[in-house]
């Protein structure tokens, strides 16, 4: 996986290789745990957020 198609999945354009759909993310901001999508792109996260 190449840093085009980790780009394009990121964006939303390319499906993602892995969803984990409603993961426990925790926010380092607020030190909360919110529920979100993470999209896997190799062996890379591409995005944490709606995919």
């Amino acid at each position: 996986m190449g840093l085009e198609s980790l780009i394009s999945v990121a964006r939303g354009t390319s499906p993602a290789d892995l969803l984990f759909v409603n993961a426990r993310v925790i926010n380092t901001f607020s030190a909360e745990i919110e529920l979100a999508n993470v999209a896997i792109c190799g062996d890379r996260i591409a995005g944490v957020g709606d995919y």
